[in-house]
């Protein structure tokens, strides 16, 4: 599984929601001092503890001010799925085969719950009808050769075929 998104609530310096993306091939984290990116770092490391967060003293990890009951989530931490990993979900869900997105919830009393999101179920009906017009358009153009012989072709209308994409675009 690879670590896809990452999101902090109510966490030091994060009192409102903050989200990072961590699916690129290269992730920087750049701010002026005391601005979280340590905190961030903190924050990864709750995916592997299994404590509570701390809610005061010296090592507080709860926002100040912020009142938070301990079922709140604080930390989500959203995987993408491979194939290989989709025995390990066994436990969580019942058609792992469909399993994309595998989602690690951390609340204030250090609780851990998990989602299962599988892949997104899409329409196709614009897709199908797209491509049923687009089928006629190449199986009626003929282009004519330069020795003036007309080609009937299967395989190029550029135009006519961006003319059909424009439609849907």
């Amino acid at each position: 599984m690879e670590l896809v998104h990452f999101t902090l609530d109510g966490y030091k310096r994060f009192a409102e929601p903050c989200s990072i993306h961590l699916g690129g091939k290269l992730v920087a984290v750049v701010g002026p001092n005391e601005a979280g990116k340590t905190s961030l770092l903190h924050g990864l490391l709750h995916i592997n503890n299994r404590s509570f967060f701390v809610r005061d003293g010296a090592s507080q990890e709860i926002t100040r001010n912020k009142n938070l009951e301990d079922k709140c989530v604080v930390a989500e931490f959203i995987f993408a799925v491979d194939d290989k990993d989709l025995s390990q979900l066994a436990q969580y869900a019942l058609e792992v085969d469909r399993v994309r997105w595998f989602t690690v919830c951390k609340t204030v009393a250090g609780e851990f719950f998990y989602k299962i999101d599988d892949y997104p179920k899409r329409d196709l009906t614009l897709r199908h009808n797209l491509a049923s017009q687009l089928k006629e358009v190449v199986d009626s153009v003929e282009i004519a050769s330069t020795d003036g012989k007309s080609l009937s072709t299967k395989n190029s209308s550029v135009i006519s075929i961006l003319s059909i994409i424009s439609q849907y675009s």
